[in-house]
């Protein structure tokens, strides 16, 4: 197994404890399941060639997350792009339309035209857009020879656009700054080591720089491009609005690169997403543009409901990022109204979590000892496995329950480690606490259960339970956030999987989780067996814990 590849697929896994089992829950029920992947209404046959391979390779398709939004009863299903072959990095499934049982098929999220990556059908470069909430990343040079801008736009309440200078401004300023650009001359091919970190060699990678422009690629399939239009927010317990059609049909195409994770916000009817910006081929990361976080207000699960202009786009500056491939898991603090959140970004390479102010428009990030591989080795005083040669930091995160100053409790964990830790969005949102001490007392250590900890979770805000999908011992298991986090206290609900990928949690509280069926092959493996398949399964969250450690009724 190639250690570039593997570092990456690993990073995004959580390191949660092992503990006592029960029998599995006849609760748990398949509602999907898929022997191959097929994508509906691909709009070029699977056999065209875009980089000398076909446009579609089935046993390549291998989602990597699950999202369930309410409102529109709708399924998004991210697949990181680690291998060729994938007609679209986020997908969506109406379940309306499919039984039980079955086998539904993939379409691209909001259009297949959206997922085409440069080299792709006439795309031969990613056009710039016209706003940027940080000025100075106009000058961002990511090449050594040439480099697109790249000039995210991010919509507000109040419509403020940034002053964009000209083509010669932008020159005669990047001449004077570009000598003494340290940051930037770090992503240059000219300055960028090759690593072995993780077992295997790989380089990061920059785009092939093209002549001139491409001209601006429209579809038909949306609408006319933010900030003109700003949708109204209802809450999700009243119907969307559905705003009336656009007059002008088309629009700038997104171009989305790689999605690992998404998360579906009911309060405000939206989509969250980043986009890493990077490809991992043949187990070399290549980077493509910076990495962005995105968000489109959801009216229907459909490609019509999906055509209205995003709600957030914002590129995470390189002042925050050392190496994008590394970011992983994010959660959403909303606080206020739709355009009052916090997003807090793990990333497993830099060691950091980074965090994104909404209504001020800000980044800025922490560094902890505690978000280092192996953090728990200094805090736990009993004996430890040996240490993973992963590397990995902190990478699992998630918001949970309300603390006792009203702010809400986050736990984390490094990829390479067998603890947990927790900290509040009273810290993270606090940037004159940034980037802190590496040993402050905002950042604990919770407990340490078991060696077999790699683990995926979601948290159950009315029972106060976390749920952790693990990889190596293929289990559903839980936690009752309010008992200590020992082996006894954690009890598995369902041990068929083999290698889980994510958890979903729904407003009527049942569960989803995916499993990967790879006999005996992990989904990261460059080699995918053609007999592998996946099912998809839910079960109730009260009848899965009822009687166990976890059930509030026993704590």
């Amino acid at each position: 197994m190639n250690g570039s590849l593997v570092a990456f697929l690993l990073a995004t896994i959580a390191c949660i404890p092992i503990a006592t089992s029960v029998p599995a829950s006849s609760k748990v029920q398949v509602q999907y399941s898929w022997k191959t992947f097929i994508f509906e209404d691909l709009p070029h046959s699977p056999y065209a060639k875009v980089d000398g391979y076909d446009y579609y390779i089935s046993k390549n398709i291998l989602p990597t997350g699950i999202s369930y939004h309410d409102t529109t009863n709708c399924f998004f299903f991210p697949i990181l792009r680690w291998h060729r072959g994938i007609p679209a990095t986020i997908t969506y499934i109406n379940p309306a339309l499919y039984k039980d049982g079955s086998s539904p098929p993939l379409r691209a999220f909001p259009t297949y035209v959206d997922n085409y990556l440069p080299g792709w059908f006439g795309v031969n470069d990613l056009g710039a857009y016209d706003y940027n909430i940080y000025a100075t990343d106009v000058n961002t040079k990511r090449n050594a020879k040439s480099v697109e801008k790249i000039e995210e736009e991010v919509p507000s309440e109040t419509n403020i656009q940034e002053e964009i200078p000209s083509a010669a401004e932008d020159k005669k300023k990047h001449n004077e700054e570009e000598d003494d650009d340290e940051v930037r001359k770090k992503h240059s091919s000219h300055h960028k080591p090759i690593h072995s970190h993780h077992g295997g060699q790989y380089v990061v990678q920059v785009p092939v720089p093209v002549p001139a422009p491409p001209p601006k690629i429209t579809t038909t399939t949306t609408t006319a491009p933010a900030p003109t239009y700003k949708p109204s927010y209802k809450p999700s317990y009243k119907p969307p609005y559905k705003p009336p059609p656009p007059k002008n049909p088309t629009r700038d195409v997104y171009h989305f690169i790689s999605v690992y994770f998404t998360s579906a916000n009911e309060k405000c009817s939206r989509l969250f997403f980043l986009d890493h910006g990077t490809v991992v081929y043949d187990n070399v990361e290549i980077f493509i543009r910076r990495p962005l976080i995105w968000a489109f207000d959801i009216y229907e699960c459909s490609d019509e409901g999906f055509g209205y202009p995003p709600a957030l786009r914002v590129s995470i500056p390189d002042s925050v990022v050392e190496r994008p491939a590394g970011i992983s898991y994010f959660g959403i603090d909303m606080y206020g109204n739709c355009a009052e959140f916090y997003v807090y970004i793990t990333n497993c390479f830099d060691n950091r979590i980074i965090v994104y102010d909404n209504a001020k428009r800000s980044f800025w990030y922490f560094e902890h000892d505690t978000f280092k591989p192996g953090a728990e080795r200094s805090l736990y005083p009993g004996p430890l496995p040996p240490e993973d040669s992963y590397d990995f930091g902190v990478l699992g995160l998630i918001i949970a329950g309300e603390n006792s100053n009203s702010y809400r409790d986050v736990f984390y964990s490094p990829g390479s480690s067998y603890g947990l830790f927790k900290t509040s969005t009273q810290v993270l949102r606090n940037k004159a606490l940034a980037p802190g001490s590496p040993t402050s007392p905002d950042f604990s250590f919770v407990g340490y259960g078991g060696q077999d900890g790699e683990a995926i979770t979601n948290y159950d805000s009315e029972s106060q339970v976390l749920f952790f999908v693990h990889l190596v011992t293929a289990t559903l298991q839980c936690w009752n956030t309010n008992l200590p986090l020992v082996k006894g206290n954690v009890a598995t609900l369902f041990s068929d999987l083999e290698f889980g990928t994510d958890i979903s949690i729904d407003n009527q509280r049942n569960l989803r989780f995916i499993n990967y069926f790879g006999h005996g092959v992990p989904y990261w493996e460059a080699d995918i067996p053609s007999n592998a398949y996946y099912r998809f399964y839910k079960a109730p969250i009260d009848d899965l814990i009822k009687g166990t450690v976890c059930d509030p009724r026993n704590v």
